[in-house]
This record gives structure tokens, sequence and C-alpha cells, in this order.
């Protein structure tokens, strides 16, 4: 073989390599455009959860409160409880 058939196979590999390349990034473009789409949703979801939270709070102050402090309460027993484990 000499050297013009060796470059021109070079050549060769390396317009295969960069197609296999261009592919390769098409579909992680394609999976990131993905990815975005659903984060968007669950953004947006978040916002609406929220955003119900917040009026909740405003027109039930005392028993939003209410709720905090008992949640408070529930999770630091827990909580403590898990840790308790550990220790023993």
């Amino acid at each position: 073989m000499n050297g013009e058939e060796k470059s021109e196979k070079g050549s060769a590999r390396l317009d295969q390599l960069r197609e296999q390349a261009g592919q390769i990034a098409g579909k992680a473009k394609e999976g990131l455009n993905r990815l975005n789409e659903s984060t968007a949703a669950y953004q947006e979801g978040a916002r609406e959860l929220l955003d119900s939270v917040g009026l909740y709070i405003k027109e039930n102050p005392q028993r939003a409160a209410v709720i905090a402090i008992l949640s408070g309460i529930g999770l630091g027993f827990l909580f403590g409880r898990i840790t308790k484990r550990g220790r023993d």
C-alpha cells in the first residue's frame, strides 16, 4: 500500500468519524431539549403549588400557622427518633 492509498483511507475514516460525531451531537441535543421541556413542566407545577400555598396562607393565616407548628413538631419528633436509633 503506497502513501496515496493510506492517505485516502485515512481521509475516508476521518469523514466517517466526523459523520458519527455529528450524529452523536444531534442525539445529545435532542436529549437536552427533552430534558429542558420536562424540567419546565416541573417548574411550572412547583410554581403553581407555591402560588396556591401562598394564597391559602393569605386566606387562612391562623390555620396555616397551626399546620406549620404541628408539622414542625411532627418532623422534629421523627428526626429525633431517627437520630436516636443511630446512637443505639
